[in-house]
């Protein structure tokens, strides 16, 4: 085991350079939002798999195509 927990200090240190260079957050909507967006965002490169056509795919097209992205085998050909 590790003596530090560095693995979750680095998972958030982007966010909190981003609250800092935006000055945070005006609303709880806001707020919840961008924690949700961050989350979906490091799921998907933990898995290995690109954000941003995880990202696409879920904007365009559901949850329900999105999913299986994330979480079974390999990526499906998008072209």
């Amino acid at each position: 085991m590790e003596p530090t927990n560095n693995h979750a200090e680095q998972s958030l240190r982007l966010p909190v350079i981003f609250r800092k260079i935006c000055f945070g957050n005006r609303s709880t909507l806001g707020a919840q939002t961008l924690s949700t967006n961050l989350s979906l965002i490091t799921t998907a490169k933990r898995q290995g798999r690109d954000p941003l056509v995880f990202l696409q795919t879920l904007l365009l097209r559901g949850s329900s195509a999105a999913q299986p992205l994330l979480y079974r085998g390999p990526l499906p050909n998008t072209s």
